[in-house]
């Protein structure tokens, strides 16, 4: 029998809550359950829009921006608050300076600094469009889903192609994308501008890619003359996994592993959200020997018109000097190996809790973030795939003061109206993603505790209903949902 919302709001869990105890956030308020049921109901049960102050327990919506600072950014901040000249003001050749040490070498005019990562991708293939003035396919090993909605959206109208290796290999460089794919995509495609691989796949699981594998994508790249990109986002995480496991790259440190990566590609795309340690910032390379610049001279300029214009002057890119001192900070901070394996080992700590509890996870464990395998969750359940269990499941965990995302059926599927069908993805997943330098090993207890709670009883949770949004592009982001029994 389905279970009553009221009834849901006390689902049994094996643990007790632990207050967050980070010496720099200042303490949340206790919130009563009830409260919670009323703030996710107003909320549309989008977990977007459910405040932040009453995730009290674990805050795992997203990993981007959300870490804390550490004490060497702090001090550094200070130093960039005086920093706000209009143009070419210190912190942004400071800034520079760390981006050719800590990742390549970069000339000023191939680099387009904005305000995060999806600003950058929006500058990339808005400025192309511009330039094609047709459509095109742009492949991927995991397009994730802005970078999508930037690819595919009103102004641009190419076609992201998702070519992902096979998920059910056992090897952990699961994010690597098929090459031989790619090559049938080149040879049936009329023009392929570009390719990207995302470092690490955040929307395969979080899976790290293999150097191996970049170097074979550059290879078939440079048969057909196209660019090859990487979307750098967590490129740190990634060189870590290829020093420990990958055979060859095990003697290299760190930092030659990232520097042997953004070397290779003609560009990339990167927010100093995620690897930057930061709270804001992003940035579009597109480096001279790129194809497309060989072929389009003008197309740097088009670039910096358009970010001009739209975003702001080159030495700024919508940041404070305080920003971009944070960033040149933080960069130091998360290409050490100490860093890395300290991070590494939380998201497997959290991952080994939920596999002690039983609760079905993607098993190729990534650096930022725990995946839950919705279809297995609710496998032997009534729940399909047009129930949106992802969405019910992340919905009921902010009745505990936990906030996850869907990644899946919802969030990557689409909607045709007129046919009243839905068309989803090949994975269906909640992200647990982690924020950097936050929280601490017995943090995780309690969310996966809950976690397994709403797993025990999964026969009995509700559907979620979509009331409004279904159609919208990025829909996850503002739909709204009734959380409905199967007897209604």
């Amino acid at each position: 029998m389905p279970l009553p919302l009221e009834r849901l709001v006390d689902f049994p869990v094996a643990s007790t809550p632990r207050p967050h105890t980070n010496a720099v956030v200042i303490p949340h308020p206790k919130f009563h359950p009830e409260e919670r049921l009323r703030a996710a109901a107003s909320a549309g049960w989008n977990v977007f829009h459910f405040p932040a102050e009453m995730a009290t327990y674990g805050d795992f919506l997203s990993d981007s921006g959300t870490g804390a600072f550490t004490l060497e950014q702090v001090v550094g901040m200070l130093k960039g608050l005086g920093s706000k000249a209009y143009g070419s003001r210190p912190s942004y050749f400071v800034l520079l300076d760390a981006l050719n040490k800590y990742l390549c070498d970069i000339s000023g005019d191939e680099l387009f600094l904005t305000p995060q990562g999806r600003v950058a991708e929006w500058l990339f293939f808005s400025t192309l469009r511009d330039t094609l003035d047709h459509s095109c396919v742009v492949p991927s090993n995991g397009h994730f889903d802005t970078t999508r909605a930037n690819v595919e959206g009103k102004c641009v109208r190419f076609r992201a192609l998702d070519l992902p290796v096979s998920q059910t290999s056992p090897v952990i460089f699961r994010g690597d994308m098929d090459v031989d794919a790619l090559r049938a995509c080149f040879e049936r495609e009329r023009e392929v501008p570009a390719v990207f691989l995302t470092i690490t796949n955040n929307t395969y699981g979080g899976a790290p890619v293999s150097f191996e594998n970049m170097l074979r994508v550059r290879s078939l790249c440079c048969e057909h003359d196209a660019s090859f990109f990487l979307d750098a986002c967590r490129f740190a995480e990634n060189a870590f996994f290829v020093t420990e496991y990958e055979p060859g790259m095990r003697q290299l440190a760190v930092p030659d592993a990232v520097r042997r990566a953004l070397t290779l590609c003609d560009g990339f795309t990167i927010s100093f959200k995620k690897d930057g340690l930061s709270d804001i910032g992003g940035a579009l390379v597109v480096k001279k020997k790129s194809p497309l610049v060989k072929r389009y001279p003008n197309f740097l300029n088009e670039l910096r018109v358009n970010q001009t214009g739209k975003i702001a002057h080159q030495t700024q890119g919508g940041m404070t000097g305080a920003s971009h001192f944070a960033i040149a900070t933080g960069l130091s901070v998360t290409t050490t190996k100490e860093y890395l394996a300290h991070r590494v080992a939380l998201t497997a700590h959290f991952a080994r809790l939920l596999r002690e509890r039983d609760v079905p996870i993607v098993d190729s464990v990534g650096g930022h973030a725990v995946y839950i395998d919705v279809d297995r969750f609710f496998e032997g359940t009534r729940l399909c795939r047009e129930d949106f269990g992802g969405v019910a499941l992340t919905g009921l965990l902010l009745l505990k003061g936990i906030r996850a995302c869907e990644l899946g059926a919802y969030a990557f599927g689409k909607y045709d109206a007129e046919a009243g069908e839905e068309t989803f993805p090949p994975f269906n997943f909640v992200r647990l993603a982690i924020p950097r330098i936050t929280y601490e090993r017995e943090d995780f207890v309690y969310a996966a505790d809950c976690i397994a709670g709403l797993y025990n009883i999964r026969h009995h949770l509700p559907r979620a209903v979509p009331v409004s949004g279904r159609g919208a592009p990025l829909r996850h982001f503002e739909s709204r949902f009734r959380l409905v029994p199967f007897d209604e």
